[in-house]
């Protein structure tokens, strides 16, 4: 199950991944149930025995929105919980990056399982306290990362200084939600 902060309304994001072996050539089948209940599939790649890069697209095609999560990987064996970072486009399709948390499940993939594991938004009246934890490490306002598109006839340094104060009002508008 991944966690991360919701970007349509100030909460915990939960969604079922799931991750398999794909075939002898290194790569792995991987899929996330979002919260809006599709189901995605991609691919996940694992570089140097320490970082976890998975790809999927957010919306079904032709629209190609690339989610990109980056995980890091400890040097342990029995693994419950990674955490990384999760970049994909907003509804404009300006990049966020945001903090990312996954929770072991299972060990083994079974696809009615995860057929009936639920996406679903985390009101926190309904946190338990492991997600309290986890919306703490996520969704405070420094933990994403956003760009935002300005029509702008020249980008020069005052365009920069534009687009933080455009955000900076946003992130005050959403702390105050």
């Amino acid at each position: 199950m991944s966690y991360s902060c919701s970007s349509s309304v100030r909460t915990l994001k939960a969604e079922p991944f799931y991750l398999t072996h794909a075939g002898d050539d290194g790569h792995l089948a991987c899929g996330r149930k979002s919260v809006h209940g599709f189901v995605r599939e991609g691919i996940a790649i694992v570089k140097e025995q320490q970082m976890l890069y998975i790809l999927l697209n957010a919306f079904s095609e032709p629209n190609l929105s690339l989610v990109t999560v980056y995980m890091q990987l400890p040097f342990l064996e029995e693994v419950k919980i990674l955490k990384g970072l999760y970049l994909v486009p907003d509804y404009n399709q300006n990049p966020i990056a945001r903090r990312i948390v996954f929770v072991k499940l299972s060990d083994t993939y079974d696809a009615s399982e995860f057929a009936a594991l639920n996406a679903r938004l985390i009101p926190h009246e309904e946190f338990t306290d492991t997600e309290k934890a986890i919306f703490d490490y996520t969704c405070e306002l420094t933990d994403s990362l956003k760009m935002c598109t300005l029509p702008s006839p020249k980008l020069d340094l005052r365009d920069l200084q534009a687009e933080k104060t455009l955000l900076r009002k946003e992130a005050e508008l959403e702390s105050s939600l």
